[in-house]
């Protein structure tokens, strides 16, 4: 799909993946975590190039998060793009 996942990384519990769908012509991401009420989000923001011209192309994008402890991923809130 094209919304964003997040799963814990089986190898090392305490990572996260967070993988989602993005655009040939994105400039970047922004990715941050923070607690909000006792909730954990994140929250994907995407940087597209202005212009226009770019071919409506999927692109596969994922991110490794090591946190000191394991992130309970079930009570993650994501948010944005």
């Amino acid at each position: 799909g094209f919304k964003p996942v997040l799963r814990v990384d089986q190898t090392e519990p305490n990572t996260v993946l967070l993988t989602w769908m993005g655009g040939v012509c994105d400039e970047g991401q922004t990715v941050t975590l923070s607690t909000h009420d006792g909730t954990y989000v994140m929250q994907l923001d995407t940087h597209e190039k202005s212009g226009g011209g770019c071919p409506m192309a999927g692109v596969p994008r994922g991110i490794r998060v090591a946190t000191s402890s394991p992130l309970p991923v079930g009570s993650v809130v994501l948010a944005g793009d």
